[in-house]
């Protein structure tokens, strides 16, 4: 009886802990869409590329694709004001 019970809210207690793990979708699309509206640095930059490298498996193929035109845009920017 208590093997079963341990069993289950084991179960449960890891069914629950992956279904909280990642980032949400729309929490990742709006975060790079703050994240590119600031000034084209160096510093932003990088910490773009860095969001990207984290975040880019977690959206669909589409929304990726939408990302990652938005970062070249952003670095276009920044070749063209420096």
């Amino acid at each position: 009886m208590y093997k079963t019970a341990a069993v289950l809210l084991i179960a449960l207690v890891m069914s629950l802990i992956a279904s909280g793990c990642g980032a949400d979708k729309e929490t990742i699309q709006s975060e790079f869409a703050i994240l590119i509206t600031n000034t084209a640095t160096a510093e932003n930059i990088r910490e773009n590329a860095e969001f990207l490298d984290t975040n880019i498996a977690n959206v669909s193929k589409d929304v990726a694709t939408d990302m990652v035109e938005a970062y070249r845009e952003y670095l276009l920017d920044y070749i063209t004001q420096n």
